[in-house]
């Protein structure tokens, strides 16, 4: 997936003890800005819900008896064909 460069302008309201947190990060010069500091903690927030939600989908998919029969009649398509591989 790809990401844009283009940036847009979001407001957002947060706590006044984490705002100040991300002030002293900056300033400490652990990050460039506060905007690159929200920037990354909510791709790693936002890569941790997709894994969840991923992980969710295969469970889910592992007890559904139609896409269980279709994986399995997928297998037995192909068992042949992967065999030739061995020849």
């Amino acid at each position: 997936m790809g990401e844009s460069k283009r940036k847009i302008k979001q407001t957002y309201t947060l706590s006044k003890n984490l705002v100040s947190s991300l002030k002293s990060f900056v300033k400490e010069g652990y990050v460039s800005s506060q905007s690159k500091l929200v920037e990354e903690a909510l791709k790693s927030y936002m890569k941790k819900l997709m894994d969840a939600k991923i992980a969710h989908e295969f469970d889910k998919a592992s007890n559904d008896t139609l896409f269980l029969k279709d994986i399995e009649e997928t297998n037995y398509d192909f068992q042949f064909s992967d065999q030739e591989e061995d020849l």
